[in-house]
């Protein structure tokens, strides 16, 4: 299927969109998905910074740091390459398996197995929402979305001539991408113990999943960008199921100069049908549903000095993503400077349980007054230079929003 390439979404029409088209870029990341502008900034480290309309998403205990009343509303992606894998289709999309020469069948036969190993695709979450919210008390409504690009690996039809067993001609390697929303309204509670030493919070979350599933010839993908593979996962065999999520954090405030955070997400691990017929290779290896995955995270924050925060993140679980094979187990780490009109931040992330581990990088900017703030962030690994569609580039990512706070 010919793929167009164009400004990217993760959801269509949805508000991913609406606000990566504003940010005029693309976004990335793995499993965890970074929520608003300042957290990806920050290369995801949220957990025990979190004060703001995020929290809702990211550590609904959060909300009990700052009793003013709050109007949110953002948008952030992230996508993540794993093991090269954008590299080796555009080196396969395109060719056909009934005309190749003899001499390009090794070179074929060779990035077939280097991307057959388990972890090997393109990973990808996206978040916005709008929220209003005020003592302690949150309502929100918005979207959490996953993706996952692979290949499905055919290693026995990777000979020369005639022979319908092993001839490359009847080769069957395919790409499986499997996509996941999670249309919510959300609603969060928190409060506070001993003069805001212990901060306690719950999100329960009414979801409308919407799962999507196709297979395609490997050799027949149009566009090779991660960002455009990845938001392809959203546009095949929609079926639609509603479920209840629950979300608790906690927060601990140490002599008002540190924080330490801990959160769970989607604790009862909702899952999601998908579309499934035996007679239609399309749905070839559809699993038989998604799961919103459950997460335990962990952040501490410290604040020398009123206009320096610096935070760091880690997954004490290892997390499932839709690629098979593959999961995540991510470390964050950011710093942030407020000035009396602006804000500066930037960090650095590392997911251990990847096929490849490595860092990636961020960065963003807030300008506000005491009302009204906007923040932006993108997120870039150093490989791929300058061009964000790169089938080399590993990570890329971005983020928006718009606050007011009386």
């Amino acid at each position: 299927m010919t793929r167009t390439r164009g400004i990217p979404s993760l959801v269509g029409r949805s508000v991913i969109a609406f606000f990566l088209l504003l940010a005029g870029s693309i976004s990335a990341l793995a499993q965890n998905p970074f929520v608003g502008p300042r957290a990806t900034a920050m290369g995801g480290a949220a957990t025990a910074v979190a004060d703001d309309g995020t929290a809702l998403w990211t550590n609904p205990a959060g909300l009990a740091r700052d009793l003013r009343i709050d109007i949110e509303l953002f948008g952030s992606a992230v996508a993540s390459n794993r093991n090269e894998f954008t590299r080796s289709l555009d080196f396969l999309s395109g060719i056909d398996p009934a005309h190749i020469a003899p001499g390009d069948i090794e070179a074929i036969v060779r990035e077939l197995q280097r991307i057959s190993q388990p972890g090997t695709g393109v990973v990808a979450s996206g978040v916005a929402g709008l929220m209003a919210g005020k003592s302690g008390i949150a309502l929100g409504i918005g979207e959490v979305a996953y993706s996952g690009v692979y290949p499905v690996v055919d290693l026995v039809h990777v000979q020369p001539g005639t022979d319908p067993n092993t001839r490359i001609s009847g080769n069957t390697s395919g790409v499986s991408f499997a996509g996941l929303e999670a249309r919510e309204v959300r609603a969060a509670y928190a409060t506070s113990f001993f003069q805001k030493v212990l901060l306690v919070g719950a999100t329960l979350r009414f979801i409308e999943g919407r799962t999507y599933y196709v297979r395609e010839s490997i050799f027949q993908i149009g566009d090779t960008d991660a960002w455009n593979l990845a938001r392809s996962a959203f546009e095949h065999n929609q079926v639609s199921t509603s479920k209840f999520a629950l979300d608790l954090g906690a927060m601990v405030n140490i002599l008002g100069i540190a924080r330490v955070g801990l959160v769970s997400t989607s604790i009862n691990e909702p899952e999601f049908a998908v579309a499934s017929s035996p007679t239609d290779p399309a749905l070839a290896g559809a699993p038989a549903f998604l799961r919103l995955p459950r997460t335990l995270r962990a952040g501490a924050a410290v604040q020398p000095i009123s206009m320096l925060t610096v935070a760091a993140d880690y997954d004490l679980l290892e997390t499932d993503t839709l690629v098979p094979g593959a999961r995540s187990r991510q470390f964050s780490f950011g710093a942030e400077f407020k000035f009396p009109l602006f804000a500066v931040r930037g960090g650095m992330f590392h997911d251990f349980a990847a096929i490849d581990p490595h860092w990636a990088y961020s960065a963003g900017v807030g300008v506000g007054l005491n009302v009204l703030s906007v923040n932006a962030s993108v997120v870039l690994s150093p490989e791929g230079g300058l061009s964000v569609t790169s089938p080399k580039r590993r990570d890329i990512g971005a983020a928006l929003d718009a606050r007011v706070r009386f």
